[in-house]
């Protein structure tokens, strides 16, 4: 979260964005249609072994249940997937996620 020292005028190209709330996505309606996507911005890497972006970047993807983050994830987080946790991504690693758009 970034905390500004003074306010911000709203403009076309500046806006505020929604920040999740908490709670189960697998328990969620809104999260259990596979249509919901979130927005990832960062400077995070481009590809495999690659240097991070000096141009900030974004990409939408689809928001998974925690069962299907769970799935995909099971052994890479060590206090597993928590209702906390909002997961992302696609199917094909290739394509892109929040570290590769």
């Amino acid at each position: 979260m970034l905390v500004l020292s003074e306010p911000v005028d709203l403009a076309d190209n500046v806006a505020p964005i929604c920040l999740y709330g908490g709670g189960s996505s697998s328990s969620s309606p809104a999260f259990d249609d596979g249509s919901t996507y979130a927005t990832m911005a960062g400077w995070g890497q481009t590809g495999e072994n690659e240097k991070t972006s000096s141009v900030l970047l974004k990409t939408s993807l689809r928001i998974w249940t925690n069962e299907e983050c769970n799935k995909k994830y099971a052994g890479k987080a060590p206090a597993g997937i928590t209702p906390g946790m909002v997961c992302a991504g696609v199917s094909d690693p290739e394509v892109k996620d929040a570290c590769r758009v």
